[in-house]
C-alpha cells in the first residue's frame, strides 16, 4: 500500500471511530429479535401487503390505469374482491396522482362511482391529483417528493396506511434516464426510503410502460426494487392481467378482462362479472351530448370530433361523429354547429353538417 493510500485508510479509520455507536441506522438483530417482528399484513389477500412497492406495466392502451383505479375503488370496502378473486381485508384511503389522461379523469371517476356503487363515505377515501411529483427534484422544487408527501399526509390514516398511485414513472422522473442503472437506482431508492420513512405502511403503485418487445422498459433496477410486478397486455379487445414477479406471494394465473363502454367512461369487466346489462348505445349517445352541452359552449370552446373522442374513453371518433350528426337533425337535442370545431380552418363549420364527418 502506498503512503497516500495508507494515509487515506488511516483517516477513514479515524472517522469511523468518531461515529457515535448509539445510532440505530444499522441495527443488528439476533434470530430471536427477527422472529419476534410482526408478520406482513395483507391489505388485499394474496396480492398487496403494507409497505409494498408495486409496478404495473404494459403497452399503451393495455388498461394499466384502469386496473389501478379499479383497485382503489375495490379497496374502499372490506369484503370486496379485486379482479374477482383477491379479498380486500380493510378499507384504506388512497391517492391517484397522474400526469397522463387528465382530461378524462373526471369521467373515469364518475364511472367508478356508479359501477362500484360507492357511498359518499367510500368516495371520500379516494383523492385525485392532476400532477405527479418529480422524484429527482430538489426539496426547493414545488413538485418535489417531500412536498407531495406533505400534501397527502392528511389523507392517509394516522399510522400511514394507504395506497399511493403514481402514473407514470416516466413523468415522475423528468430529467433522469430510465435506461441508466445509476439514475434508476437513485429513483428507486427515493421511492423505497422516502415514502417508507414517511408512511411505513403505505403501498406505492407505479404505472410504467413496456418496450417494443413487450417486456418492462428501463433499467433492471426498477424490477429489482419492486415487491410485486404486474403485467397488463392487450390482444384485440381482450386484455390480460398477470403476475410477472413477486417477492412474497406465489403468484397467480393470468386473469382475463375487457374494457367495456360505460355511462361516462370505459370500465373494467373482469371475465363478465361486473358489466350491467344496459343499452350502451343510448349511454354513449347521452354521454356525447352531455359533453357538448357542458364543454362546447360557443365557437371559442368548440371541439373537433377527434378532440371529443379523445376526452371520452370507450367512445370512438366514428361513434362521436354519428351521434353529433344525428343530434343536428333532432331539434330537441339543443346541439348547434357552433359547438363543433372545423377540421380545416379554411372551411366553414356548416360544411361539416352538410357533407358529414
Amino acid at each position: 500500500m502506498s503512503i497516500p493510500d495508507l494515509a487515506l485508510a488511516q483517516e477513514f479509520a479515524r472517522q469511523a471511530r468518531a461515529i457515535r455507536c448509539e445510532s440505530d441506522e444499522f441495527e443488528l438483530l439476533s434470530f430471536d429479535q427477527l422472529e419476534a417482528e410482526p408478520d406482513p399484513v395483507y391489505v388485499v389477500d394474496g396480492l398487496l401487503k403494507e409497505g409494498d412497492l408495486v409496478v404495473i406495466y404494459g403497452m399503451p392502451k393495455a388498461g394499466k390505469s384502469f386496473i389501478a383505479t379499479d383497485l382503489l375503488a375495490s379497496c374502499t370496502r372490506p369484503g370486496n374482491k379485486f379482479a374477482g378473486q383477491f379479498l380486500v381485508h380493510e378499507a384504506v384511503p388512497s391517492i391517484y396522482a397522474t400526469g397522463e389522461g387528465r382530461g378524462g379523469l373526471k369521467f373515469r371517476s364518475m364511472e367508478l362511482k356508479v359501477q362500484h356503487n360507492l357511498t359518499p363515505e367510500e368516495r371520500d377515501l379516494i383523492r385525485w391529483c392532476k400532477s405527479v411529483p418529480n422524484l429527482i427534484a430538489g426539496n426547493d422544487d414545488p413538485r418535489s417528493l417531500p412536498k407531495f408527501l406533505n400534501s397527502i399526509s392528511r389523507r392517509l390514516t394516522r399510522d400511514g396506511l394507504g395506497i399511493i398511485v403514481l402514473d407514470t414513472l416516466r413523468l415522475c422522473t423528468v430529467g433522469a434516464d430510465e435506461n441508466q442503472t445509476r439514475d434508476m437506482g437513485i429513483v428507486m431508492n427515493v421511492l423505497l426510503n422516502s415514502i417508507r420513512e414517511t408512511f411505513p405502511r403505505a403501498i406505492t403503485v407505479v404505472i410504467h410502460h413496456s418496450n417494443k418487445g413487450g417486456t418492462m422498459g428501463g433499467s433492471l433496477q426498477i424490477a429489482g426494487s419492486a415487491d410485486l410486478i404486474l403485467k397488463v397486455t392487450k390482444k384485440g379487445n381482450d386484455h390480460q392481467f398477470e403476475c410477472e414477479d413477486a417477492k412474497d406471494i406465489p403468484g397467480f394465473a393470468p386473469i382475463a378482462f375487457q374494457l367495456m363502454p360505460g355511462v361516462s367512461s370505459a370500465l373494467v369487466d373482469w371475465q363478465g362479472q361486473r358489466v350491467l346489462k344496459i343499452n350502451t348505445r343510448d349511454l354513449k349517445r347521452n354521454a356525447v351530448l352531455d359533453y357538448l352541452r357542458n364543454y362546447c359552449q360557443g365557437e371559442e370552446s368548440a371541439k373537433s370530433i377527434t378532440q371529443i373522442a379523445a376526452s371520452m374513453e370507450g367512445v370512438s371518433r366514428d361513434t362521436v361523429g354519428n351521434y353529433v350528426r344525428a343530434a343536428k337533425s333532432d331539434p330537441t337535442s339543443g346541439i348547434t354547429s357552433s359547438q363543433i370545431r372545423c377540421k380545416d380552418a379554411n372551411k366553414i363549420v356548416e360544411k361539416w353538417w352538410s357533407e358529414g364527418f
